[in-house]
C-alpha cells in the first residue's frame, strides 16, 4: 500500500471525519508505512495540492492553529478505485469492513475472511425479509449482483439511499427485531385508525418521516416529490386542511423567534447581511409601520427580550420560500413552499425546516393544483415569477391536505416500507396504548392526543 491510500484510508475510515493528526493519526498511518511524521505531512500537503484532501485550522487545546485534515469527494473516488483493484469480491462496498482494515488493523486475508462469513449472514438476513429472492439466491459468499440488487431493494424500503454499500445505517437497519417492526406495523395501523376512510378525490399527501409528497387524483398518483420537513425542535404537525390559495413570488415575514434565534447572530456577525439577502427591516404595524435605516440600529444590544423589528424579505432567487408557497391557513402557521436551498434534497434524511413543509417541484406542484384554471398553466406561472411581481392566486379547485406520520406502510405493490421515528412519536404512542383507557371516554382520541 501507497503512503498515499493510507492516509486517504484513515481520513475516510477512521474514528470521525477530521482529524487532530498529532494525537491520533502518525501511529495508525505507520502501521501501514514505516515513514516518519515529516513524511506523512509532506504526502498530507501532497493530497491537499492533488485536490484528495483539505486542511484546515481549528482551535484545540488552546491552540487557534491546529491542522484538521478531510478527505474530499475526489479523494474517496481515487480510494474507492485504489479499494476496488486491491480488494476482491467488492469488498470495498462494505464500509465497515474497510474500518476494520485501515483502522483495526487486521491483514488482507483476516479481512477477506470476515467479509465471506458475513456476506453468508447478509445474504440470508436478505432473503428472510423477502429482499432477496429464492431464485436470486446463489447460497455463495461473493458479493454478486443478486445481493447488490438485494441491498438496494432493503435501502428503499428504510429510506436509506440506494446505493448498495452496507454502511452504518444500513446495518442498524438490518439488526431491528422483527418483533419490533410488526410493533411499528400495529402502530401505524392506529394511526390510520384516526383519519377518515374518504381523504378526498384529490388531495395533497405528505408523510414527515418518508419526506415526501405526493398529489392523488381518483385513487392514482399524479405527482409525487421529495420534501424537507421540520427538525426535531421544530416539529412538523400532523394535520388536515384544505389548501385554497398560492402566492407566487411571496415575501416572506420572518417570524419572530427566527429573527432573535437564527437571523439576529447572522446580523451581528456581518452587517452587510440584511443587504444582501435582501431583507428589511420595519417597526411598527399597520399605519404606523415604518422602515428603518438597520445601519442605524445597535444589533449587539437587540437580543430577545428587546427586538421591536420585523423582518421581510424580498421576492427573488433568494428569498427563503423559494417563488411559491401554497397556502392553508391553519393555527400552527405551517404551509408547503418553494426553497432555493437545493441542495438538501440530495440527503436522505431532511427533517431540517423550521416546521413548514419545503418541496423540490414546487412549480409542478403549483401547475397541477391550478390545471383546472386555463389561464394559468405552467408558462403564465413561469411568466409571472420572473417578474417578480407578488400575486395571490386562488386555487379553482381547494384541494385537501394532509399531514401526516407514517413509519410503516404498504405500497400500491403491497411492498412494506419502514421509515425512522424521527419525531419519537412512536415510542409515546406505544405507551399511550398500554395504558387502560378512561372509564367513560374513548380510547383512541386519548391514544392521539399522547402521541403527538
Amino acid at each position: 500500500m501507497s503512503l498515499k491510500h493510507a492516509i486517504l484510508g484513515f481520513l475516510n475510515y477512521g474514528p470521525s471525519s477530521g482529524y487532530d493528526l498529532k494525537k491520533a493519526f502518525d501511529a495508525s498511518v505507520q502501521h501501514f508505512w514505516p515513514a516518519d511524521q515529516s513524511q506523512i505531512y509532506r504526502t498530507l500537503a501532497q493530497l491537499a495540492d492533488e485536490g484528495w484532501a483539505e486542511m484546515e485550522l481549528v482551535e484545540q487545546d488552546d491552540r487557534p492553529d491546529r491542522k484538521v485534515y478531510h478527505i474530499t469527494a475526489a479523494g474517496r473516488q481515487e480510494l474507492r478505485t485504489w479499494l476496488a483493484s486491491h480488494f476482491p469480491h467488492e469488498i470495498y462496498r462494505q464500509p465497515w469492513l474497510i474500518q476494520v482494515f485501515f483502522a483495526a488493523q487486521l491483514a488482507d486475508d483476516e479481512v477477506l475472511a470476515l467479509f465471506q462469513h458475513e456476506a453468508g449472514a447478509l445474504r440470508r438476513r436478505l432473503a428472510a425479509s423477502g429482499d432477496l429472492g429464492a431464485g436470486d439466491d446463489s447460497g455463495g459468499e461473493l458479493f454478486d449482483a443478486a445481493l447488490e440488487a438485494a441491498v438496494k431493494r432493503f435501502q428503499d424500503r428504510h429510506g436509506l439511499g440506494s446505493d448498495s454499500v452496507v454502511g452504518a445505517k444500513t446495518l442498524k437497519a438490518l439488526a431491528v427485531p422483527v418483533a419490533e417492526r410488526i410493533r411499528q406495523i400495529e402502530l401505524n395501523l392506529e394511526r390510520w385508525r384516526w383519519l377518515p376512510r374518504d381523504l378526498g378525490r384529490r388531495y395533497v399527501l405528505v408523510n414527515i418521516p418518508d419526506f415526501t409528497l405526493q398529489v392523488i387524483e381518483d385513487g392514482s398518483e399524479v405527482l409525487a416529490m421529495r420534501t424537507v420537513v421540520g427538525r426535531s425542535y421544530r416539529r412538523t404537525p400532523v394535520m388536515s386542511d384544505t389548501i385554497k390559495y398560492l402566492v407566487i413570488n411571496p415575501y416572506w415575514e420572518v417570524p419572530t423567534t427566527l429573527a432573535v434565534k437564527d437571523k439576529l447572530p447572522e446580523i451581528r456577525k456581518d452587517p452587510e447581511f440584511l443587504a444582501r439577502q435582501k431583507f428589511h427591516v420595519y417597526q411598527g404595524w399597520g399605519s404606523d409601520q415604518r422602515e428603518i435605516d438597520p445601519a442605524g440600529v445597535d444589533w449587539q444590544r437587540v437580543d430577545g427580550r428587546n427586538f421591536p423589528y420585523r423582518l421581510r424579505q424580498d421576492p427573488g432567487p433568494l428569498n427563503a420560500l423559494g417563488r411559491v408557497k401554497f397556502m392553508f391557513p391553519n393555527k400552527f402557521d405551517v404551509y408547503i413552499h418553494d426553497t432555493p436551498s437545493r441542495e438538501l434534497f440530495r440527503s436522505p434524511e431532511r427533517a431540517a425546516s423550521s416546521g413548514c413543509i419545503r418541496v423540490e417541484a414546487a412549480l409542478d406542484l403549483a401547475e397541477v393544483l391550478l390545471r383546472p384554471a386555463p389561464d394559468w398553466n405552467r408558462e403564465a406561472i413561469a411568466k409571472t415569477i420572473a417578474s417578480l411581481e407578488t400575486r395571490t392566486v386562488p386555487l379553482p379547485e381547494p384541494i385537501a391536505v394532509h399531514l401526516q406520520y407514517w413509519t410503516a406502510w404498504a405500497d400500491a405493490a403491497g411492498t412494506v416500507h419502514f421509515r425512522d421515528d424521527v419525531y419519537e412519536r412512536d415510542s409515546r404512542l406505544a405507551a399511550a396504548l398500554a395504558l387502560p383507557p378512561p372509564e367513560g371516554t374513548g380510547g383512541a382520541e386519548q391514544d392521539q392526543e399522547a402521541s403527538r
